[in-house]
């Protein structure tokens, strides 16, 4: 089940790395959202601003495409391709 998430200690080890102020504003519970599969050890993240949204994974991981299921987005951005 897709959750919007409050543990941004869990989640910002998967953004490492990532320059993207949109995702350090979800991070910093300044806008935006941060939507998990797991609460407790997530593997996989979707920072979401607006229409915007970055994955901290690749396109094809399973968690992203249930993440992204139903959403409409003017924007996505995929991390590593691994």
């Amino acid at each position: 089940m897709v959750k919007k998430t409050k543990n941004m200690e869990a989640v910002s080890k998967l953004f490492e790395g990532w320059e993207e102020t949109l995702i350090w504003s979800c991070l910093q519970d300044v806008m935006g959202s941060i939507f998990v599969t797991e609460e407790e050890e997530p593997t996989c993240a979707m920072a979401q601003v607006g229409d915007f949204c970055f994955f901290c994974r690749n396109s094809q991981c399973r968690t992203c495409k249930l993440l992204a299921r139903g959403k409409k987005h003017s924007l996505c951005n995929y991390g590593s391709t691994e």
